[in-house]
C-alpha cells in the first residue's frame, strides 16, 4: 500500500474515533450551519438516523422568517478552519438573535468567538490535512452528541486496520477510474443514499478540478435523463439492493443509456457508517491514483475564497 494514501486512510479513520471533552447531548431536531467539508457530516447524519429532523444551511445570511425556527432546536455551527466568512458572518447574527450554537472547530476566529462569548466548543487537533479529509471528525462529534451507543459502534468499525479497507476498496477504486477521468460525470443513487452522492461530489470538485453532477431514482426520470439524448456522460451508480422498485429505475436507465453513456455500479455496504467509510475511501484511492499527492492542493481553492473577501464586521 501506498505510504501517502494509508497516511490518508488512517488520518480519516483515526478522526472517526474523536471524542470530546465537552459533554454535551444534541436535540434529534437540528439545524447545521456550515460549507464544504465542513458541512458534509450534517447531510451524512441522515443515513445513520433516519428520523433526524436536520436542516444543513450552506449559508452566510440568516432570514427573519428563519428565526421562529430555532426554538427548541440544536443550533451548530462548524467550520474547520473557524475562519470561514460566511460561517463567521451566520455565527454574528446567531448571537445577536441571542442564540448560544455549539462550535465545531480547529481554529481561528470562531474558536475565539466562542471562547469570548462562552459558547460550548468542540475543538479538533490540528493538522496539515484541508478541511475535506477532517469531516470524520465533525462526524464523530456529532454521532457523540446524539447516540452515544452508536458512537461506540463507530469507534469499534474505525480502529480495524486501515490496509484491510485498502484491499476492498482497491479494486472497486480502480473500476471507476475511467468515469472520474472525464470532465464532467455523473453520481447517482437512491434518495436514502443521496447524501453520499454529496461527499463524492465534493472530494471530485476539490481533488480532480472536476465538474461532477448528482441525482437520484426516481428524481433524475423526471428531468435530467432528458440530457442524455444530445450529451454522453459517463455515470457512477451507488447501489443499494434493498429496493425493488428503485432496482427496475437502474436496468431502464441502463437500457436506454446502452451504446450512448458509460456507467459503472458500486454495490454499497449494508451498515450506514461502513457505507460512508466506504465512499469516503473509495473516492480518496480512486483520485489519488489519478492525481498521486496533487489531490492535497488546495492553493486553487484559496485564490478563489481569497477573491471573496467577505466583510466579516458589517450588520448584515
Amino acid at each position: 500500500m501506498n505510504k501517502f494514501l494509508l497516511k490518508i486512510y488512517s488520518h480519516f479513520l483515526q478522526s472517526l474515533t474523536f471524542k470530546p471533552s465537552l459533554k454535551i447531548k444534541i436535540k434529534k431536531d437540528i439545524i447545521y450551519f456550515g460549507l464544504g467539508g465542513s458541512a458534509i457530516s450534517g447531510d451524512l447524519l441522515k443515513i445513520v438516523f433516519p428520523s433526524l429532523n436536520i436542516e444543513v444551511k450552506r449559508t452566510f445570511k440568516i432570514l427573519p422568517s428563519e428565526v421562529k425556527n430555532f426554538k427548541n432546536k440544536s443550533i451548530i455551527v462548524a467550520s474547520w478552519s473557524g475562519m470561514t466568512k460566511e460561517t463567521i458572518l451566520v455565527l454574528k447574527q446567531l448571537l445577536k438573535l441571542k442564540q448560544k450554537p455549539i462550535i465545531l472547530t480547529s481554529n481561528g476566529e470562531i474558536e475565539k468567538i466562542a471562547l469570548n462569548k462562552n459558547l460550548p466548543l468542540i475543538k479538533f487537533p490540528l493538522n496539515n490535512f484541508p478541511p475535506r479529509f477532517n469531516f470524520g471528525y465533525f462526524f464523530s462529534s456529532l454521532i457523540w452528541g446524539l447516540n452515544k451507543q452508536k458512537y461506540l459502534q463507530l469507534n469499534k468499525i474505525s480502529k480495524r486496520n486501515p490496509k484491510k479497507f485498502y484491499n476492498q476498496i482497491l479494486p472497486q477504486a480502480k473500476k471507476i477510474i475511467p468515469i472520474l477521468k472525464n470532465k464532467i460525470i455523473a453520481i447517482y443513487t437512491d434518495e436514502f443514499n443521496f447524501p453520499l452522492t454529496i461527499l463524492a461530489k465534493i472530494k471530485i470538485n476539490e481533488n480532480l478540478h472536476r465538474h461532477c453532477l448528482i441525482n437520484y431514482f426516481p428524481e433524475l426520470f423526471h428531468n435530467e435523463i432528458l440530457g442524455y439524448n444530445s450529451k454522453k456522460l459517463p455515470v457512477l451508480i451507488f447501489k443499494n439492493k434493498n429496493n425493488l422498485l428503485i432496482e427496475k429505475e437502474r436496468e431502464i436507465f441502463k437500457k436506454l443509456l446502452k451504446n450512448k453513456s458509460k456507467i459503472q455500479e458500486i454495490i454499497l455496504p449494508q451498515n450506514s457508517f461502513l457505507k460512508i467509510i466506504f465512499v469516503n475511501l473509495l473516492i480518496e484511492t480512486a483520485t489519488f491514483l489519478i492525481k498521486k499527492e496533487k489531490i492535497l492542493d488546495t492553493s486553487l481553492l484559496n485564490k478563489i475564497k481569497n477573491l471573496l473577501n467577505y466583510e466579516t464586521n458589517n450588520n448584515s
